[in-house]
């Protein structure tokens, strides 16, 4: 009953011709093709902002390999657009090369000139995650999950020494056999 009248209102050329849609079309959403081998394809995402710590961090910046979920990650004292772009540069681009592509949320720490000018120059393509959709950069987010847990256990409240911690437990991670892969990043 409700299709039908939805019809005949839409038929009735009034209705047509003054009823506005207010609001956008939905998007298309898309799957990305899995990489044929590691660091082809990697998500960056950045965790924070937590309680100051004495060496001034604030933020953690993760990098994540899509196919063999190896992580790479550093405390940062700000999610800035520099701090990110230089993070990628210094901790990825120059030690394992640029990437095919990189997968990021839709932050400005991300989406800025500077990271525009960053990928043109290396040849990556920089493919943005749905906004306000945390599933559709799963990758990363699921290590989020994982890695705040871990460090929970760790650092103390009191002292605030998170970033103390955090190369460990990334080494943790990666010496760990990953359950959807069966293998250690």
């Amino acid at each position: 009953m409700w299709e039908t009248i939805e019809n005949y209102i839409a038929s009735w050329s009034q209705c047509a011709k003054f009823n506005i849609v207010r609001g956008r079309p939905y998007g298309r959403l898309k799957s990305y093709e899995p990489p044929n081998d590691v660091f082809q394809v990697v998500h960056m995402d950045l965790w924070g902002p937590v309680r100051l710590y004495a060496t001034g961090n604030r933020y953690v910046v993760v990098l994540t390999d899509s196919l063999s979920k190896y992580v790479i990650a550093k405390a940062l004292p700000t999610n800035s657009a520099y701090d990110t772009a230089s993070f990628l540069l210094k901790h990825f681009i120059l030690a394992h090369g640029a990437p095919l592509q990189l997968i990021t949320d839709q932050g400005v720490h991300f989406n800025n000139k500077l990271m525009l000018n960053l990928m043109q120059l290396t040849g990556i393509k920089h493919d943005f995650s749905t906004t306000y959709h945390r599933e559709s950069d799963g990758q990363v987010e699921r290590f989020n999950a994982t890695f705040c847990t871990q460090l929970a256990k760790y650092y103390d409240e009191n002292k605030n020494d998170w970033d103390m911690y955090l190369q460990p437990t990334i080494y943790a991670y990666n010496t760990s056999v990953h359950a959807t892969t069966g293998f250690a990043p």
